[in-house]
């Protein structure tokens, strides 16, 4: 809830003040201060920007208000209206982006998390994916991200073809696991790759990883380089 008040531009207090409300219902500026240790000041200060946010209100009792949280809903729709925003201008904004990442450009990502920017490039490239496997079980290194990654590909029907080493026919329920894998076709070739590295191709885009306890890769984007890898690949798969 924090992360999503705070892209409100809401500060730490104003969340601390807000959330209190939310939990105890209408309350005294005094009662706030006492369940939030901020000085009573300061709580003034939130509720009144809080107040022009139209995140809360107040009912005046006896000369003395009482603030509430109002319908949680206007959240939803502060953050819909932001996105309307922000979609009108995501044209201009990929255009420019486009424009300046023209140029060759090498990433690196390291960690499972790291590891997670490269799957999400391909289903933004939408361009069918070329895969020089080094395992068949990666599921397991990312085990709750690849069913939603398969979900989305497959829903955009992102195309994938994978050359795996023959040896990995032997491995326990390998050959069950691959033909659950959507919109793909597979190839094993003898003496092929049995490195811990694999090879991504896709669009203009390269993809080296190493998938190690603490997994390395690095994104190479470059049109002649990714072309290389794919004239290499098709070589690989006219094999028989």
């Amino acid at each position: 809830m924090d992360e999503i008040l705070e892209s409100l531009g809401l500060t730490k207090q104003e969340i601390n003040v807000y959330k209190t409300l939310l939990d105890n219902g209408p309350l005294f500026v005094s009662s706030i201060a006492q369940k939030t240790g901020i000085h009573r000041r300061n709580i003034y200060d939130c509720l009144e920007r809080l107040g022009k946010k139209g995140l809360v209100g107040y009912i005046k009792e006896n000369n003395k208000k009482s603030y509430s949280v109002l319908n949680p809903k206007i959240i939803l729709e502060k953050l819909e209206k932001r996105k309307e925003s922000f979609e009108e201008i995501l044209p201009e904004i990929l255009n420019k982006y486009n424009v300046k990442n023209e140029k060759k450009e090498t990433l690196f990502f390291r960690g499972k998390e790291g590891l997670k920017q490269i799957f999400e490039d391909q289903l933004i490239v939408e361009k069918e994916i070329l895969i020089n496997g080094a395992n068949s079980n990666v599921e397991e290194t990312l085990k709750y991200f690849f069913p939603r990654y398969n979900r989305i590909r497959k829903e955009k029907k992102i195309k994938c073809r994978i050359i795996f080493d023959e040896s990995f026919k032997n491995e326990k329920n390998v050959l069950a696991q691959l033909k659950k894998i959507p919109l793909s076709k597979i190839k094993f070739i003898s003496n092929f790759n049995k490195t811990p590295t694999s090879q991504y191709i896709y669009g203009d885009n390269v993809a080296i990883v190493v998938w190690s306890e603490n997994p390395l890769a690095i994104l190479i984007r470059q049109k002649e380089i990714a072309q290389n890898f794919k004239d290499s690949f098709e070589l690989m798969w006219k094999l028989d």
